[in-house]
Formats: structure tokens, sequence, C-alpha cells
């Protein structure tokens, strides 16, 4: 019975994905019909005038390579969120929240300010991000550390003081920067970029990531089992947080390194999977994936949505959009009483 419950709820999912496909080709700057995207995409440009294949080009290298870059950042996001969750047992844990994504952030931001003066620190900006976001897990448990406690609360507060002294950095650095200050602070606002050869880089390292929560989800399913003894458990319970929740650093500050900050994606999509029925970490971390990566897809449809509803060029930046529902999401935990 589970069985085929679960293969429903993948049909189910797998046409939402296949909807919002044939939505995201159609939707943009220029309306074009679902079946008519399709058969762009499948036609040879020598059958095809200009103007078809100006619009075979937007379809491919712009709304496919958006689809797929929203739906990928966003299941990773989510599923980052339901690691740091498990590892942490706080509905409040994301790399938002820890402050990992300012880490990257800054990381990013710091090698954007360095390429003023030495251009091609530009080409290491992933690699900056990666470091900023490693650094901000390892200032995360010196807190703790130094506040000798481990509890989840702690980690928290530990991560919104790191999120202020890294978003206070990123402020100075938008001082300095002159005048790429505008490339940087459209990116940090959150965005959905295009694929590009970086892409096979990150899908194999996220990937490899993935793969390792897979591994070892039985070992998640025993923390969550055991609760607060952990001592009840046959993993060394202080070691695998530490392991993982600098492996899960690691794949967020990836994706902030592309699309900046897009927050509470990692708690919300998580909290309701895991509200609703109690699943096994590997059902949830696939849930979070593809329910994640359906969440963001949507919302960048909207985003799409806006110059034709408005008649402008303008779009609002996705993180705004991801920031704005989290004030509502808050609230209803205040309202549940689970904060």
């Amino acid at each position: 019975m589970k069985e085929q419950r679960s293969l429903k709820v993948y049909i189910l999912l797998f046409f939402l994905i296949l909807v919002l496909f044939l939505t995201r080709i159609s939707i943009g700057s220029v309306y074009i019909e679902p079946e008519k995207a399709i058969k762009l995409i499948f036609s040879k440009n020598s059958h095809l005038t200009d103007d078809e294949i100006t619009l075979k080009t937007i379809v491919i290298s712009i709304r496919i390579s958006s689809f797929v870059c929203s739906f990928l950042i966003g299941g990773i996001l989510a599923y980052s969120g339901l690691v740091m969750q498990n590892l942490l047992k706080n509905p409040l844990a994301e790399p938002y929240t820890l402050g990992i994504s300012s880490g990257a952030s800054f990381g990013s931001v710091f090698a954007l300010f360095l390429s003023s003066f030495f251009p091609f620190f530009y080409k290491f900006s992933t690699l900056f991000a990666v470091i900023g976001g490693i650094i901000a897990a390892l200032i995360i448990f010196l807190i703790a550390s130094i506040s000798k406690s481990s509890r989840s609360s702690n980690l928290i507060i530990s991560g919104i003081i790191v999120n202020s002294f890294f978003t206070a950095g990123i402020t100075i650095l938008f001082y300095l920067l002159g005048s790429k200050v505008n490339l940087a602070l459209s990116w940090m606002m959150g965005m959905i970029p295009l694929i590009d050869k970086n892409w096979i880089f990150i899908i194999a390292i996220e990937a490899i990531i993935f793969f390792i929560y897979f591994i070892f989800h039985k070992e998640f399913d025993l923390l969550k089992i055991a609760e607060s003894d952990t001592s009840l458990i046959s993993i060394n319970a202080g070691k695998f947080k530490k392991i993982f929740f600098l492996v899960s650093s690691v794949g967020t500050s990836l994706i902030v390194s592309q699309s900046g900050i897009i927050p509470f994606v990692g708690i919300i999509i998580p909290y309701f999977i895991g509200s609703k029925i109690f699943l096994r970490f590997k059902q949830s971390l696939t849930l979070s994936f593809f329910i994640g990566g359906i969440f963001l897809v949507f919302l960048n449809i909207l985003n799409c949505s806006v110059p034709i509803i408005f008649k402008t060029n303008l779009e609002i930046p996705i993180g705004a959009l991801t920031g704005f529902l989290g004030a509502p999401f808050f609230l209803y935990l205040l309202i549940k009483k689970q904060v």
C-alpha cells in the first residue's frame, strides 16, 4: 500500500513538473503557445524562418535554461534545509537563518571586489563562496563551543550572529565596489541564472552530496528517532552533525555562488513535508528536492508574468518573493507554538 501511495505521489509530481515546464517555455516577454514551443525545440533551423529561429533560441537558451536552474536551485535549497533541520532538530534551521548563505555571499562579493584590482579573481567567485560558507559553519560551531552548549537553539542564535556579521561585511564591500555595486546588489537579492559551463561542475558536486546523504539515511533516521538522547544510538552524534553540517554548507554555497540569497525555501518545504506525515529520511530527501524544485519554478513563472501583466521590462528578484513568504510562515509557526 505504501509503495502504491508513493508511486501515485511521484506520478503527481511528474505531472506538475510537466505542466510547469510547458508553462515556463510559453511565458516571457513574448508569449509562445506550448505546442508551437515544443515544435520549435525539435525543428531543424533549416526548416524555420529567421523569426522562428529567434523564438527557438529564446525557448532553449533562456526559458528551458531558466526552468532547469530554478528547479535545481529550489530542490537543493530544500533538501539542504531538510538536512540542517534533521541535524539540529529545529524547524528554523536552514542555510539562510544559520548564516551559511550570508557567508557564501560574502565570499562571492569579496571575489568581485578583488577583481577590481586583479580581474582573474572573478573566475574564482564560486571557490570564494564555498570558502565563505565553510568559514560561516566553523564560526557557528566555534561560538557554540565557547558557550559550551550544542543545543539547537544556541546554534540558531550563533547563526544569527554570523548572519549579522557577514551581512555587515557585505554592506562595507558594497560601499567599496563603486560602479560594480549594481551588479552585486542585483545578484544578492536572488536571481535565477542561466545554464553555463559552471553548472556542469556544480551539478556533479551536488549529485555526489545528495548520494552521500542517501547512503547515510539510516543514521539520519536514528538521529530523528533518538530525539535528545543520542546516547541510545550507535553513532557519534556530535561528530556526525559537524561533518554533515559542513557538507551541507558546501552544497548550499555552490548554489549561492550562482543565484545569490534565496531565503526560506529550506525552511518552508521540509517543514510541511515533515509535519504532515512521518517519512523516512530518504523519502523526505527525495520529496524535498522535487517539491522544492516545483516551488521555485512556480515562483519563477509568477515572476516572468509580471512584465506581461504590468507592461514593464522589470522583474521582481526571486529572493524578494521567497523572503516575502517568510513573514506569514513564521507567524504560522508562532500561532502553532512551534518556535
